[in-house]
């Protein structure tokens, strides 16, 4: 380990770099603890307290107290993770709150919002997407919750994301066949020229049809890794994913059968089709309950 020739401070009389070292190997409360010592431990600690945030449950009032917090807490937050309760009350999940914060962190780097047992209301995604616009946004997951309907215009998602993952359980709107997926596709394409690792979870509670691959051409050049789940038999992927993603290293594809209700037969064909991937090293294909798995060495 180098240490730094940073001039120590009254409060420390080592160099700063050192005081970052022992940070980095504090569990989370004893950083906590140092960070009342005084003003300045409170500012070395802060960048290790604050960097990665997690709520879980009832966040409304937790988020409600970070949005509070000084600028200087805000510009180090570099990773966010909301997990709305399944069960919860209108105030217990005020989603602005959240949008409002998200609007403050010009630093975030990733942001998992999951809502649980209750789909995001429509006109909340566009909130959402419009909330992160300005950050340094690299990775994203999205969890909708379940089940509704499509409503309005499609929001188009983030640009310049290299990791993403949607997990998808939204419905047809009734007079537009086809718009779930018309939705899913806007949040996908802003990013698929940089996307290094996408995971497609498309799981409608009426089965509409499944995402077309072909779309997902832009991103042969970078994705090197491919999770996909999708609600039908269609055993086609295994040809178009190889034509579509040539430089894949890792793929995972799940036929989930909720409305074929058969499962995949496993032929050699398959594996001669992925075969094309010749950087693939991971490989996981799974039918209802049975699940095979291929890796290098």
């Amino acid at each position: 380990m180098t240490i730094g020739t940073s001039k120590p401070s009254p409060e420390f009389p080592l160099p700063v770099e050192l005081l970052r070292e022992i940070i980095t190997l504090l569990p989370p409360i004893d950083r906590q603890m140092l960070s009342l010592a005084s003003r300045f431990t409170r500012s070395q600690a802060i960048h290790f307290i604050f960097r990665h945030l997690r709520y879980t449950g009832k966040i409304t009032p937790k988020v409600r107290n970070i949005h509070l917090a000084s600028k200087e807490v805000k510009e180090v937050i570099r990773k966010l993770e909301l997990n709305f309760s399944s069960i919860a009350t209108q105030e217990d999940d005020d989603s602005a709150v959240a949008f409002q914060f998200l609007e403050t962190l010009p630093n975030l780097q990733a942001l998992e919002y999951h809502q649980l047992g209750h789909l995001i209301r429509f006109g909340d995604l566009s909130q959402l997407i419009s909330s992160i616009r300005s950050a340094s946004l690299l990775e994203f997951g999205l969890y909708t919750g379940l089940y509704a309907a499509v409503e309005a215009v499609p929001t188009a998602g983030p640009v310049g994301l290299e990791k993403l993952s949607i997990t998808w359980h939204v419905n047809d709107n009734p007079n537009q066949p086809g718009s779930s997926l018309a939705h899913l596709y806007a949040l996908v394409r802003p990013s698929l020229t940089t996307l290094v690792k996408l995971g497609i979870d498309n799981e409608p509670e009426i089965f509409g049809g499944d995402f077309d691959l072909q779309l997902l051409k832009p991103a042969g050049r970078t994705l090197r890794t491919f999770e996909y789940t999708l609600q039908s038999s269609d055993e086609t992927v295994l040809d178009t994913i190889p034509e579509i993603l040539p430089h894949l290293t890792k793929l995972s594809i799940q036929w989930d059968n909720l409305f074929t209700e058969h499962s995949v037969l496993w032929k050699d064909v398959h594996i001669q089709a992925l075969s094309k991937n010749e950087n693939l090293t991971d490989l996981t294909l799974s039918s209802g309950r049975e699940c095979r798995r291929y890796c290098d060495g």
